[in-house]
Formats: C-alpha cells, structure tokens, sequence
C-alpha cells in the first residue's frame, strides 16, 4: 500500500494542512477537509479527529470521513475508554489490525464502524502536550508500515495548532 502514498502526496497534504489558520472558527471546516484529504492519500476506509476536552479528561468527535457524519460532537469517551482514549491516555501509537477484539475496544453503534477491522490511532500533540487523537481505519486487516506510521505522525503534528484551544 505504501507505494500509492508518495513523497510528493504527503508534503502535498502537509502543505495544504500548514496553510489552515487555527482559527477557532475556521478549524472544524478545516479539520473536515484534512480528514478528507488524509482518507485519499493515504487510501484509509476512516479518518477521523477526536479533540481532548474538558480538561484533558474527555475526547469528542470532531472531523471524520467514513464514520456517521451525525456523529460529530456528539461523541465522547472518558480517556479509559476505547482505542482512541488508550492512544490518549499513553500518548502512543496504537495499531490494532482486529480492534473489535482488543480489550480496550469501546463500541458505538450511532458512529457506524461496524464494518472497520484495522485501527491505527496516533496522538496529536504540541509541545508535549495531548491535543487530541487521529486514527485511521481499514474495512479490510491491514498492517501500517514503519514509513506510513512516520507519514501519519508528521500529518498529526502539522494538525495540532487546529485542536489548540483559541
């Protein structure tokens, strides 16, 4: 898969990401636009963004593509709860290629990722702090390479200024 994703797509998208101002009321436009171009790029079923909120102690929903579109703010996990909330909480990559069998597997049937096997989630952070999480899921098992993982992380960091509270 890896050989679909090019040096030329990926500063393309990185880009594209640096030219979004983290304008308060502009970053949910440009999260949903982010989410959409990492989905292409990088050929993933699910893109979404989770924000960490309520004094680190939450994540929401806040950009996706491949999810229920309704989803979006409406939900929410303390950070002990699912996959995303794991990559939260140890601020770690989390690859699970049958996530709905890992223990911290967290179900939410109003967002529609029933048919999603492979879940790579990794921690969006800025000046060491946790902003939020961006995960990427697959229909189909799926193993991310070593340079996908290094791809997807420079793409996170590059999106962080967005989940910065303004």
């Amino acid at each position: 898969m890896i050989a679909t994703v090019t040096k030329q797509n990926l500063l393309n998208t990185v880009e594209a990401i640096r030219n979004h101002t983290p304008d308060r009321s502009t970053a949910d436009a440009s999260l949903a636009e982010i989410v959409l171009m990492i989905g292409n790029v990088f050929e993933v079923d699910a893109c979404s963004v989770y924000r960490i909120e309520a004094g680190g102690k939450m994540l929401r929903l806040q950009a996706t593509i491949g999810l229920r579109q309704d989803a979006i703010s409406r939900i929410s996990m303390t950070l002990d709860e699912g996959l995303a909330g794991l990559v939260a909480q140890n601020q770690e990559i989390v690859s699970v290629e049958k996530a709905s069998e890992h223990p911290r597997f967290k179900y939410f049937p109003e967002v529609g990722e029933d048919p999603f096997v492979t879940f790579l989630g990794l921690p969006v952070k800025q000046n060491g702090k946790i902003l939020g999480v961006l995960v990427v899921q697959m229909v189909e098992l799926r193993t991310f390479s070593q340079t996908e993982r290094q791809m997807l992380e420079t793409v996170a960091r590059h999106i962080a200024p967005l989940l910065c509270e303004v």
